[in-house]
This record gives C-alpha cells, sequence and structure tokens, in this order.
C-alpha cells in the first residue's frame, strides 16, 4: 500500500508541474505579443496634487479693488464739515445752558 500511494502522490506532483509549465508558457507567449501597459500610463501624466492645486486656484474668482474717488473723498469731507458744525453748535448751546444755571445758583 505504500508503493500506491507515494505512486499516486507523484502523480499528482508531475502533473503539477506540467500545468504550472503550460500556464508559464502561454503567459510568456501572451506578454510578449501585447504592447506593454507602462508606456500608456506615462503618456497620460496624472497631475500632482500641486498641479491641481493650482488649477483650482485659477478658478477661485480675485477680489474686486476699491478705487478711490476723489468724489466719494469730497462727500465725506462735507459730511464731517456737517458733523463738525452741528457738534458746534451743540456745544454752544450747552455753553449758554452751564452759564444759565451758574447764574441761578449763586
Amino acid at each position: 500500500m505504500g508503493t500506491e500511494d507515494w505512486r499516486r502522490r507523484k502523480e499528482l506532483q508531475d502533473r503539477r508541474r506540467q500545468y504550472a509549465n503550460r500556464v508559464k508558457f502561454t503567459n510568456s507567449s501572451v506578454l510578449s505579443s501585447s504592447p506593454a501597459r507602462s508606456n500608456e500610463r506615462k503618456s497620460e501624466e496624472i497631475p500632482s496634487a500641486r498641479q491641481k492645486a493650482l488649477e483650482f486656484a485659477k478658478k477661485i474668482p480675485r477680489p474686486k479693488l476699491k478705487v478711490n474717488n476723489e468724489d466719494s473723498k469730497i462727500e465725506r469731507a462735507k459730511s464731517d464739515i456737517h458733523d463738525l458744525i452741528s457738534m458746534e453748535m451743540e456745544h454752544e448751546r450747552l455753553k449758554a445752558s452751564v452759564v444759565y444755571i451758574k447764574k441761578y445758583l449763586e
């Protein structure tokens, strides 16, 4: 029984070897006939993270610059003068009321 078991295992091992040799031969013939794929990937050039970021940055709208007009400066100056005049008038009115209160207290 030991020799028959040994013979069966030996036959299985030989079959496996023959199958491995056939697969190796077919794979080598298929790979040699087809063009290399590595060249296809190099021609596509996958963009790097930096290139992606630059493309994204180009699409972001830039803020508009504020234009300093002479007209806006003049208008602002006029409103400042108007405010100053009204404050001065209020100051004079309060000053007069202080003088009146002082006279009343004496």
